[in-house]
């Protein structure tokens, strides 16, 4: 599945469900506590699959129960919901696409080149018009394998058992 169509999966998900895209929270409050691994807490909902935040930082990495990766980050509440384009800079790396903001957050694919850049990087830097936030990464790596684990906990899948392609952190989409 492409950037473009996931944004676009996205965006009709929201717009079908206003009250979740509005309400949505991914913390402890939102769901259960999974586990805590280098300073990220993370999180299983039934509703909103499994996710990992830093508690000093606003950024979510999310994989939601029907799988794949988002990439949730602050926006602002005063620009008007709808699509932006943008870049995502992890360190040398820089991802361009055009992104969805809703509510204050901004809600990007994370495909496989910027997990693992993620995972290998020291800050991530968001420009996306109106607004710009950059911060730091540390522990990432062992946030997006503990994600990994809690949606495969959530959803039950097995590589022995399981029909459908899995969630992983460092490998497919």
């Amino acid at each position: 599945m492409t950037a473009r169509s996931l944004l676009s999966f996205f965006a009709l998900t929201l717009a079908a469900a206003p009250a979740l895209a509005q309400g949505a929270n991914y913390s402890v409050s939102g769901g259960a506590l999974y586990g805590t691994v280098r300073g990220w807490t993370v999180v299983l909902s039934e509703q909103y699959g499994c996710s990992a935040y830093p508690e000093a930082m606003p950024i979510v990495f999310n994989s939601p129960p029907a799988g794949g990766w988002q990439l949730i980050l602050p926006y602002t509440a005063t620009a008007p919901d709808g699509e932006y384009q943008g870049s995502i800079d992890v360190d040398k790396y820089s991802f361009t696409d055009t992104y969805f903001g809703e509510g204050g957050w901004l809600y990007a694919s994370f495909p496989l080149e910027m997990r693992k850049a993620v995972a290998d990087g020291q800050t991530i830097s968001v420009h996306v018009e109106p607004a710009a936030t950059t911060l730091n990464l540390a522990g990432s790596t062992a946030a997006l394998l503990k994600l990994e684990e809690c949606w495969q906990a959530l959803t039950g899948w097995t590589a022995e058992g399981s029909s459908r392609a899995g969630t992983f952190a460092f490998s497919g989409d």
